[in-house]
């Protein structure tokens, strides 16, 4: 397989695995995103599911083509900001601390497109 198209296979199921991580931790206690954090783990599961399949169409030995690239940049870019302005929600609370899921989400949507242009062969 591609190691491009391998690449944002991993980082697209990493950011799927870091929504059962403990995402924020409110008065002691953790939650993770599907659990807790309401639609925002749903919504997140949709743009790091469709970024994975974007990444699993075409032959294996390929990179990904230019439409499905594209693709998976607007759904980083989209989950990359619904995670930041839930970071703001959650430090305007002050009660809350957020998880290593909450972080492993971001950085699974920064390296998707990085790994992308990175990893192209020419």
């Amino acid at each position: 397989m591609n190691k491009q198209k391998l690449l944002v296979i991993a980082t697209a199921a990493l950011g799927i695995l870091s929504l059962f991580l403990p995402f924020v931790k409110v008065l002691g206690t953790s939650v993770n995103a599907m659990k807790g954090a309401g639609a925002l783990g749903k919504f997140l599961l949709v743009m790091y599911g469709v970024s994975l399949l974007l990444a699993l169409l075409g032959k294996p030995a390929d990179n990904v083509k230019k439409g499905s690239m594209i693709g998976i940049i607007i759904c980083a870019a989209i989950a990359l900001l619904f995670l930041f302005l839930n970071m703001a929600n959650v430090a305007e609370m002050g009660i809350s601390v957020l998880g290593i899921g909450f972080w492993t989400a971001i950085i699974a949507a920064l390296a998707m497109p990085v790994v992308m242009f990175v990893f192209k062969n020419k």
